[in-house]
């Protein structure tokens, strides 16, 4: 008796293993990876179309300094920084040329995608 219910597991497990093995391949991928929808131009980050620049005088200024910090920006559909605002400075004296540097940056228009944000992290002793 027991090699013949032995042998019917076999062939049930048989003939389940087909079946099971689709699902798992279907399925496996979703519970794995998460929700795959296509990446929309709006979700990669901004490019730039012209980096940001100080003039002499600031970059002696920020070289003596050290100037650095990180700058929270909004730009617009047409690539401008519309707002800029330091979240962090080295000094007091940072936070205007941050400002400055951050505001001349210019990004390649983007339609359609509204206003985006980015949080930028500046060196300016080195430029």
């Amino acid at each position: 008796m027991k090699g013949y219910s032995l042998a019917m597991h076999k062939t049930s497990l048989r003939r389940l293993a087909l079946p099971l093995a689709l699902l798992t391949t279907s399925i496996l991928p979703y519970a794995i990876g998460g929700d795959k929808h296509a990446v929309s131009p709006c979700d990669k980050p901004r490019e730039v179309a012209s980096p940001p620049q100080l003039s002499k005088e600031e970059r002696e200024k920020a070289r003596k300094i050290r100037a650095q910090g990180m700058v929270n920006i909004s730009i617009s559909e047409d690539g401008d920084v519309i707002d800029a605002k330091v979240v962090q400075a080295s000094s007091d004296e940072a936070v205007d040329l941050l400002l400055a540097f951050a505001r001349s940056a210019k990004f390649k228009p983007r339609a359609g995608c509204g206003i985006t944000h980015a949080a930028i992290n500046y060196t300016l002793a080195h430029q």
